[in-house]
């Protein structure tokens, strides 16, 4: 079965995309951002994450972002993401 992340299917408004993350928001909530890594993994490199982070914190310099192994809520799958809180 195909993953709909790794496809870059865009189920919601995408607001960044580089080669290393795209941004959108989020479909339980429409208002709020989350930044996922395009590679399928659940634990991002050091680099990846202070990527993820620079991303999140260009977009929503002010939003509180909590990494998906932080998040009990979280429902994108295998794939290391951030959520704006």
């Amino acid at each position: 079965m195909r993953c709909s992340l790794c496809d870059s299917q865009k189920l919601t408004e995408w607001v960044y995309e580089d080669t290393r993350v795209w941004s959108a928001y989020c479909l339980k909530h429409p208002h709020k951002l989350i930044v996922v890594l395009k590679r399928h993994v659940m634990t991002p490199t050091d680099e990846e994450l202070g990527h993820m982070m620079g991303v999140a914190m260009m977009l929503r310099p002010k939003a509180v972002w909590v990494r998906s192994d932080q998040n009990q809520h979280a429902t994108v799958p295998d794939h290391a993401h951030l959520h704006e809180k």
